[in-house]
């Protein structure tokens, strides 16, 4: 077989996969910050879901439109009262941390092998 290789230019964008670790700081970094936070290409692992999830029951607004993540925040910890950290680790060291901002007691749950890691 011969195969012919014709000089040719690319061009195009892609983007990159959002990195889960990143996508859990911008959120909890979103939730501390007053006002609106614009998330683009946000992340869509069971890790970024579940904080998206925390930084609601703590008190933020979150609404998706045209890939982008819109949070809206007051800079206050307002807890529901329950945090559910699912099975992320990273969420469950960081959110507990700054759910101790709050005057309010909040109780941090986790499932699966997150309740069998060391914290």
């Amino acid at each position: 077989m011969i195969a012919v290789i014709h000089p040719s230019v690319i061009k195009g964008m892609i983007p990159a996969p959002a990195s889960k670790s990143m996508m859990q700081r911008a959120c909890a970094l979103a939730l501390l910050h007053t006002g609106e936070t614009v998330i683009s290409n946000p992340g869509a692992s069971q890790d970024d879901l579940a904080a998206i999830s925390i930084i609601q029951q703590l008190g933020a607004t979150v609404s998706s439109k045209n890939g982008q993540l819109n949070i809206h925040s007051t800079g206050m910890i307002n807890p529901s009262g329950k945090v559910d950290c699912g099975e992320s680790g990273l969420s469950f060291r960081m959110f507990s941390a700054i759910a101790a901002l709050s005057r309010e007691e909040v109780v941090i749950n986790g499932m699966g092998s997150l309740m069998e890691r060391p914290m």
